[in-house]
């Protein structure tokens, strides 16, 4: 029935649209192909027992539009073959043709609406946008990827977790002029018992089907160009497991409940939202924010929502000397515990700051400091040579870099520092694995350019501490690069590190890179990357990997 509607709906303004515009569309280029796309494919080797991986990949990636008259389609193409076993691969494919303010979505997209609805997620379905004057429109029904139960390397090494599929229907309305930009959003999502999935029966009080139902409203207003607030709301009534007993409700609420979802014994309501306003006056800018997220608050179009807290923020930005130098600071309070569920509760200062400066000659320089997470977006982050769901929840920040330039040689030298708190947010283990990791790196890097030879060095020393052990990693780095000719360069490239727990040498690890590069045509490229990652232990055998990757890309 969507997919019909849909179809109506286009060919209709299409019909429309073209009788108004035959002048226009006759003068216009007939076809025209625009894009780019890139092919690769890849080799991997190993000494170690990986049975269950493929010792070659692929993967072809492109984003080409073709043009009919006025009528657009552009064309998004992701595909790979999985690089976890032999069994899965992974083809996003999304074809997006458009017409002045109708655009249809067919295939996988990534779907934006706002940190309290829908944001980041991956729909393969339709979709339709409708653009006309300051009024937009936008629907979407597909199958949700389910990710989380599948990213943790440590605990399930190279398998994927079979999982529920999940239905998803979503839709937008907004409204913007110059003073003011209003959205009603809302997203439902649900997993579905059929075909059944297999679960494992350690698995099956995690992995249950959910369903959820989130509405959200954001509206932003400007006045004089001087003053700005506004609000971001979304409220997420979710059940944990739809197959629960039923919740008897009045009857006169029966019919739109069963239009939505079907509450049971787990399912809850919470919202979440911010409200803020902000002065910007020549660049300097001053603000107020509110932001609450609920206990429990989740909700399907979300990878990941940090719940339970409540930050009141004072910010700014301030830009001296020229605009060279920006200066962002954030001050507030953050209280958890908003609903008295917890034994505890937690009130604390919080702080951010940034600087970003750029003499525009030599010395330019990038400093952050954050002891609390401002967004809603954890992510892979790699720990121990294993992939990690996780967040960052404090950071410091220190980059700064030197350039000199004359007429044969460029030369930089970077210092960067980084330290950061990691929250483990996967539920697989009795006691999150949170840990703290510091990250020095100093390079030094010298071009000349008649020649097109370059040297790099570089060394750095990094600590990983947790509740289970300290590990510490150190080394350097040398590289050599060369132009051969216009359309060529080969570099050559080295890292060698030595891995200790508690100051006792484990092991070491040396990664060797060659590479070449070769420019037959303007916008064509090929390259070749071939590397190799020695592992040495003091206690157990080494490892040995060789992977070998080739790719040719194009713009066109």
């Amino acid at each position: 029935m969507l997919k019909g509607i849909i179809t109506g709906i286009c060919l209709c303004i299409a019909l429309i649209g073209s009788a108004q515009d035959i002048e226009n569309i006759i003068k216009s280029d007939p076809i025209k192909f625009s894009g780019n796309l890139s092919i690769s494919g890849s080799s991997f080797t190993t000494s170690r027992d990986l049975g269950d991986r493929s010792p070659y990949s692929y993967s072809i990636q492109g984003t080409p539009t073709l043009s009919i008259y006025s009528f657009k389609i552009p064309i998004t193409i992701s595909i790979r073959d999985s690089k976890f076993n032999f069994s899965n691969q992974i083809s996003r494919i999304s074809i997006n043709p458009k017409y002045k303010f109708v655009q249809l979505f067919i295939g996988s997209r990534s779907y934006q609406f706002s940190p309290y609805t829908l944001a980041g997620q991956n729909i393969n379905g339709l979709g339709l946008e409708l653009t006309p004057g300051n009024f937009r429109f936008t629907l979407i029904k597909g199958k949700m990827e389910n990710l989380l139960p599948q990213i943790d390397t440590m605990v399930y090494g190279t398998e994927l977790i079979p999982v529920y599929q999940r239905d998803a229907l979503a839709a937008r309305l907004g409204f913007n002029s110059a003073i003011a930009d209003i959205e009603f959003m809302a997203l439902k999502a649900k997993d579905q018992l059929d075909p059944p999935v297999e679960i494992l029966d350690s698995l099956r009080s995690t992995l249950t089907p959910e369903e959820n139902l989130v509405l959200g409203l954001r509206v932003e207003t400007t006045i004089a160009r001087l003053f700005t607030m506004g609000l971001n709301m979304g409220g997420s009534v979710f059940t944990n497991d739809h197959t629960n007993d039923t919740i008897a409700i009045e009857e006169t609420y029966q019919e739109l409940a069963s239009s939505t979802l079907t509450p049971t014994t787990s399912t809850r309501f919470s919202y979440a939202g911010d409200i803020f306003a902000r002065v910007n006056y020549k660049g300097f800018t001053i603000g107020l924010k509110v932001k609450q997220i609920e206990p429990l608050y989740r909700t399907l179009g979300l990878y990941y929502t940090q719940n339970d807290f409540r930050n009141i923020t004072l910010n700014t930005r301030i830009p001296l000397f020229k605009r060279k130098l920006f200066i962002g600071l954030t001050y507030g309070v953050q209280r958890n515990n908003l609903r008295e569920i917890r034994l505890r509760t937690n009130k604390r200062n919080i702080v951010s700051a940034q600087m970003n400066y750029n003499s525009g000659k030599v010395l330019s320089l990038t400093a952050n400091y954050s002891n609390f997470s401002q967004d809603q977006s954890p992510g892979l982050v790699a720990v121990e040579d294993t992939l990690r769901y996780a967040q960052v929840s404090k950071n410091l920040t220190l980059v700064p870099r030197l350039q000199f330039r004359n007429e044969s040689t460029t030369q930089n030298i970077t210092l960067s520092l980084v330290r950061f708190g990691l929250e483990d947010l996967s539920t697989f283990y009795d006691e999150p694995r949170n840990s703290t990791s510091l990250i020095t790196s100093l390079g030094y890097n010298i071009k000349w350019k008649n020649s097109g030879l370059g040297i790099k060095l570089g060394g750095n020393y990094n600590t990983t501490e947790s509740i289970e052990i300290a590990t510490r990693r150190y080394g350097g780095t040398l590289g050599l690069s060369k132009k051969l000719g216009k359309k060529s360069s080969i570099s050559l490239s080295t890292t060698y590190n030595i891995r200790s727990n508690e100051f006792t040498r484990i092991g070491s690890i040396s990664n060797t890179r060659l590479s070449l590069r070769f420019t037959p045509v303007k916008k064509q490229r090929f390259s070749l990357n071939l590397s190799n990652l020695l592992r040495r232990f003091e206690s157990r055998e080494n490892t040995n990997d060789i992977r070998i990757n080739a790719s040719y890309s194009m713009s066109f």
